[in-house]
């Protein structure tokens, strides 16, 4: 028995480490390499694993900026990629928001000098850096009080959001939100529906002639064409950004 109960603390030692960084939202795969060699698991055998189980949907691995593993995250708990983001893309009228979110837009707005920054979101789609951390993912907790999104990991889902196309920096500490952009109807004189077509074009402001010939296009290409004929209209007067 106390050769076991030994054997069994040895063991939590030297796995304290890895343990620890899988305890966590987000950890380099690096550090889980360096950790992994404690409890002598190599490299091989740990890479497997990630991708074993990144494919079976339990952690999502983000690669480095090449592309390779090395350099790359791992985000242990999707679901809190997916919480992180439900405070970015949501509705903007208060009434069809949680109590949550409604109780957090009060206190932005009454508490901290960010209800422009929040409107701005709101109305525009256009999202400050600091609205974001001090605001969107500084003042969420769980129910035991600790914050849901810690400082050190905010670069990391920046990062990540960038990459899913999901924000879109315009600036120094700036973003574009696609989702959140404004829907409406188009002032009279700017309806381009029919403009693709050249005999149907004159009365366009502006006018859109394209053709694309290929097989097949690449992921959310007119998505992100539209994005970036968007980010020239943000911050220019008269313009608006749809």
């Amino acid at each position: 028995k106390d050769a076991a109960s030994a054997l069994s603390e040895t063991w939590a030692a030297k796995t304290r480490s890895l343990r620890e960084l899988c305890a966590k939202p987000v950890a380099q795969v690096q550090a889980l390499r360096s950790a992994a060699a404690k409890c002598e698991i190599g490299e091989r055998e740990l890479d497997a694993a990630l991708r074993f189980l990144h494919e079976a949907g339990a952690i999502l691995l983000h690669a480095g900026g090449d592309g390779g593993m090395a350099e790359g995250r791992v985000f242990m708990q999707p679901q809190w990629i997916v919480d992180a983001l439900s405070y970015v893309v949501r509705e903007a009228d208060a009434k069809n928001v949680n109590d949550d979110l409604r109780a957090m837009d009060v206190k932005i707005r009454e508490e901290t000098m960010y209800g422009g920054a929040l409107d701005n979101l709101l109305t525009k789609g256009v999202l400050s850096g600091s609205l974001l951390r001090e605001c969107l993912w500084g003042l969420p907790v769980f129910t035991s009080g600790e914050r849901k999104f810690e400082n050190n990991c905010h670069k990391e889902l920046i990062e990540l959001l960038e990459d899913f196309k999901l924000l879109r920096s315009v600036g120094k500490d700036r973003f574009l939100v696609p989702a959140m952009l404004p829907e409406g109807d188009l002032p009279p004189g700017y309806d381009i529906s029919q403009s693709w077509v050249p005999e149907a074009s004159n009365g366009a402001l502006q006018k859109y002639r394209r053709r694309f010939r290929m097989q097949a296009l690449p992921g959310a290409f007119f998505s992100q064409l539209l994005l970036s004929w968007s980010i020239g209209g943000v911050d220019v007067p008269g313009q608006t950004v749809q």
